[in-house]
Order: structure tokens, then sequence, then C-alpha cells
């Protein structure tokens, strides 16, 4: 019987590694509802905010005298996040849907993805911290 025991404790310990798992790789169902800044290195000059809806998505930032800002809809499902660009400052990615790895960190939010423009291929690779 204590066999019947340690397997049971085994298993449940198992279970539990998985949760963890499950809630510490990728986005999982957990909301990205709310307003983000831009931590990475690579993030531009000034301070990029993302604000999201439960489907939709705005970016924006001012900097050296210009306006960059975008949005449009987006979809999360598990560890992959889609957007789908309605309106951009530039022009040529309107209308094009990017698909993002997601990882979700309490409030730390890294997703990487690719989209094809005119002159090649653009990786994204960002890292934003929930500020509200």
């Amino acid at each position: 019987m204590v066999i019947g025991k340690e397997l049971r404790i085994g298993a449940s310990i198992k279970a539990l590694m998985i949760l963890t798992l499950m809630t510490t790789l990728g986005c999982g169902t957990t909301s990205l509802r709310g307003s983000w800044v831009r931590i990475d290195d690579e993030a531009p000059q000034g301070q990029t905010v993302k604000i999201l809806t439960e489907e939709r998505f705005a970016f924006g930032l001012h900097a050296r005298n210009e306006i960059i800002a975008g949005g449009g809809r987006y979809v999360l499902d598990g560890d992959s996040y889609t957007e789908t660009i309605e309106y951009h400052w530039m022009p040529s990615l309107v209308g094009k849907t990017v698909v993002f790895d997601c990882d979700l960190d309490g409030d730390i939010w890294h997703h990487t993805g690719k989209i094809k423009t005119g002159g090649g291929v653009l990786v994204i690779d960002e890292v934003w911290e929930r500020i509200e």
C-alpha cells in the first residue's frame, strides 16, 4: 500500500509541475487587456505605449517630432498572438497579419514575429511591461 501512496503523491507533483509550466510558458489564456509600455533595449527613443481591449490593440510613440502609431484587431490563442493591422504610420503594413510567439511572465510580455514588407522581412522582437 505504501507504493500506491507514493504513486498518488508522484502524480500530484507531476500535475503541479505541468500546471506551473503551463502558466509560465506562453501566454496561455491570460488576458492581455490593459496598458503596456515597451521596455526592451531596441525600443525607439521615447516611450512606446500599447493598449489592448479584449480584441483590439493600438500603440503610439512620439519621437523626433514624428508620431508613430498603429492598431487593429488581435487574437490570443495559447502562446500565439496574432495582430491584423487596420491602420499604421507605414501604410504598406495596413491589411497585413503578424503571428507572434507569445510569452507572459507576470506583468512582462515578450512576443516575437515576422512580417513581410516591400523590402523583405521585418523581425519584431518586443518586451512590454503592464502598467495598468
